[in-house]
């Protein structure tokens, strides 16, 4: 969420859902912001890249993203 609020001009709308079960955490993170993919980002290693993004791919198991309907929607699962 930091990076979100990072590299967007304004702060628009950021909705955060947090899941705990019993085998898993999932978080989604869903905002207006400009496109930001952070697998990618990962995966490129361009200047968008951060060290919380870093971290965060080597601690969960699954990150998935999507933009839809001119939203960012990035789901990270982290296994317990």
């Amino acid at each position: 969420m930091t990076n979100i609020i990072k590299i967007n001009e304004s702060s628009g709308t950021i909705d955060v859902y947090l899941k705990n079960t019993d085998d898993e955490i999932v978080l989604s993170i869903k905002d207006d912001g400009i496109e930001y993919n952070p697998v990618i980002e990962i995966e490129s290693e361009n200047e968008l890249n951060f060290d919380n993004i870093t971290v965060l791919n080597k601690i969960s198991d699954k990150i998935d993203y999507a933009r839809v309907l001119g939203l960012n929607n990035t789901v990270i699962t982290i296994k317990k």
